[in-house]
């Protein structure tokens, strides 16, 4: 029965990612997501309220997911390699990234917003990148190397992700 759930959930997300590529997020319907997904109103409603519900819970799993990989490792000595593991992650997940990150109405760059905030608490080792910006009040630096690291990843998102998790990992450390 878990398979199956599972299974389901995997399929309504396929089909959501495929819509989200086609039509802006307010034009899509229920009726568009299970007449795709082959799945009748009510399975749909077993999982989700509605849309909104939808795109929240899978913009929670992309987080909690991004979070996740931030407490495996001790964050101040391997930065770095936090950082390559969640851009593998977005890269094995490209299909349903590159959607979020195509339509307007859903705002992917909050976000990796909040990845990096969360980031920057467990990293004390982003201050000193941050307080490179010696001519800048700490807030303001902050908001520069944050914009800069979101600007790449979203470029590197709307480009296709050629670059490989350690060579972006590269770029975004040289910031």
């Amino acid at each position: 029965m878990q398979q199956r759930h599972t299974e389901t959930k995997t399929l309504i997300k396929k089909v959501f990612t495929t819509l989200l590529l086609k039509h802006d997020f307010e034009t899509i319907t229920i009726s568009m997501i299970t007449r795709e997904a082959r799945i009748n109103r009510g399975t749909f409603y077993l999982h989700y309220l509605d849309k909104y519900d939808l795109l929240e819970q899978l913009k929670q799993e992309l987080t909690s997911n991004l979070f996740n990989i931030i407490l495996i490792d001790n964050p101040n000595e391997h930065t770095i390699d936090i950082i390559i593991e969640a851009l593998t992650y977005l890269k094995k997940n490209f299909d349903f990234i590159y959607a979020l990150s195509m339509n307007q109405s859903v705002h992917l760059a909050i976000e990796i917003r909040k990845f990096l905030e969360e980031l920057l608490k467990v990293a004390p080792v982003l201050h000193q990148k941050i307080s490179q910006y010696k001519s800048l009040p700490f807030l303001y630096a902050k908001e520069v190397f944050f914009s800069s690291m979101e600007a790449i990843i979203l470029y590197w998102i709307k480009t296709g992700a050629n670059e490989t998790p350690q060579e972006m990992a590269q770029i975004l450390n040289s910031i």
